[in-house]
């Protein structure tokens, strides 16, 4: 459980560091991309799209005033001059409008190259936000994997425990005795609770315990975890290490035989071959 619990812990710390490198980069974006799109180039675009209506307005007027002069021209004199003026006049103003447009467009242009780089501080700060991530994420699973290590081999050590430390932290494991256990038979009978009697029976033979085997049914068993004497009568195992099962003392524990040295050992520690 405290495992699972430092695996948690790194995980929350994780998705909170790669959410706080969300924030940051949704702020630097608001301040270095989009406020400046906002306030200077999209208003300038805006500009550059009045003039341009202001051109064609303009241009409308020069065609409207050389068509009214022409119909006006031989009809009076005055009528002609009327309709003159009002085509130069049209015709200055068209040169002026499409000057102030030809003029904005120009600096417009001049300035690409800093508006283009607020469209790459916003590619840059994705970089950034995704490598962050990326390296937060690979290193919680080099974590992960470390706990996940350290946790199966913690697995043997936690049986080991199990086996040697019972509920009143003395060593359990079984010893020969001949200690009487009760056993308890029911017979038939037609009126309940009256059929039972209680026998007493040596453990040891009741529980079919500390009965040698032959040498010929003497198996060989290959360990699977390191096992570390901790009584005089334990027999201290490595991983990979072979050695003969003498006899099986209880569903925990055998007794067995390695390189001349004799002893107990657990069970779920080995695997019989």
């Amino acid at each position: 459980l405290l495992l699972v619990g430092e695996a948690i812990q790194a995980m929350v710390t994780t998705y909170q560091q790669v959410a706080d490198l969300k924030s940051q980069r949704d702020s630097n974006m608001i301040t270095e991309v989009f406020d400046p799109i906002k306030n200077t180039t999209l208003k300038e675009l805006a500009h550059i799209e009045k003039l341009r209506k202001a051109v064609v307005e303009a241009q409308n007027e020069v065609n409207a005033a050389d068509k009214s002069r022409e119909k006006d021209d031989g009809v009076t004199l005055s009528g002609n001059q009327q309709a003159t003026h009002r085509y130069d006049q049209a015709s200055r103003a068209l040169s002026e409008a499409k000057e102030m447009h030809k003029k904005a467009v120009i600096e417009f242009r001049q300035d690409e190259p800093k508006r283009i780089a607020f469209l790459q501080a916003s590619t840059e700060a994705q970089l950034q936000y995704h490598r962050s991530a990326l390296e937060a994420f690979t290193k919680l699973a080099s974590e992960l994997r470390t706990i996940r290590g350290n946790s199966a081999d913690s697995v043997p050590e936690m049986a080991r425990d199990a086996y040697i430390n019972g509920a009143n932290g003395y060593y359990s494991k079984p010893q020969p005795d001949f200690a009487f256990t009760a056993t308890v038979e029911r017979k038939a009978s037609t009126v309940p609770g009256t059929s039972q009697f209680v026998s007493f029976v040596p453990r040891s033979l009741c529980l079919g315990e500390h009965q040698p085997a032959t040498a010929a049914a003497r198996t060989q068993c290959q360990a699977l975890y390191d096992f570390e004497a901790e009584q005089d009568d334990d027999l201290s195992l490595k991983k990979g290490d072979i050695a003969t099962i003498i006899e099986k003392v209880d569903d925990q524990w055998y007794y067995g035989e390695k390189g001349g040295r004799h002893g107990h050992f657990p069970v779920e520690f080995v695997q019989v071959i």
